[in-house]
């Protein structure tokens, strides 16, 4: 499930905060806030879960393993710096991915089973049928998963040679860019793609979760800068474009 490494980040950069700005000594800092500030994070998890049980948009094996997957990579990404990693390995980490689960695929056919049996079981079993759609087909999943990695990594990219300010964004930055991402995602999830033939519906859901990120960490920063200073909110800097691309 996205919700637990997506809230365990939070969740983590939350008290980051909270030591950086309140507890000078992180050896003196109330552990036991720490204890129910996780403890409210796995019993909201855990509700989340039973409710996707509940509803029937999941078997409980995928809540399970998807929530430890989810957990293990939070916990791993949070060690990295992400702006550190070198685009290749983004590149080589998405063509893995796609070749591995392409090769997953492909032997459970030549084995007779059939790697969408959870989506047509899905059909027959969940209250709402609306709820499930191509957007749970694990190709589609694929086609997110990897478009966002390399999103991501094009974004980080290019904000280390574009970005017009090298210094930490100020918070009328920080919260114009929050409300433009999310208007963002809004408007490209409303857009339908078209599903037939089905080849070109896997390529645009892989066009469109590679833009989304690349826009949201390299593009929506660079405008959200540039509207505050026509603003006078923020100090002149002289861009130098050309010595930073050389």
């Amino acid at each position: 499930m996205v919700t637990g490494p997506v809230w365990f980040v939070l969740v983590s950069a939350l008290l980051y905060k909270l030591k950086q700005f309140f507890w000078q000594d992180k050896e003196k800092h109330p552990k036991t806030l720490v204890v129910l500030v996780w403890l409210a994070f796995s019993i909201f998890l855990i509700l989340v879960g039973v409710s996707r049980l509940h509803i029937g948009a999941h078997f409980p094996h995928q809540v399970i393993a998807g929530t430890i997957c989810g957990l293990l990579l939070a916990g791993i990404f949070t060690k990295l710096s992400l702006c550190d990693i070198q685009l290749r390995y983004y590149i080589l980490l998405t063509a893995s991915l796609f070749l591995g689960s392409l090769l997953i695929y492909l032997s459970l056919v030549t084995m007779g089973h059939d790697p969408h049996w959870s989506v047509k079981k899905a059909i027959k079993f969940c209250m709402n049928r609306d709820w499930v759609h191509m957007n749970t087909v694990p190709f589609h999943t694929l086609a997110r998963l990897t478009g966002a990695i390399l999103g991501l990594g094009i974004g980080l990219r290019t904000t280390r040679i574009l970005s017009p300010i090298r210094t930490k964004h100020p918070i009328e930055v920080k919260l114009l860019s929050a409300s433009l991402s999310i208007t963002l995602y809004k408007f490209v999830e409303s857009v339908p793609l078209p599903l037939d033939p089905l080849e070109v519906f896997y390529v645009l859901a892989f066009i469109k979760n590679t833009l989304l990120p690349f826009l949201v960490v390299a593009v929506v920063p660079y405008v959200s800068w540039f509207l505050i200073r026509r603003l006078h909110l923020l100090p002149f800097v002289n861009l130098n474009l050309k010595s930073k691309l050389a």
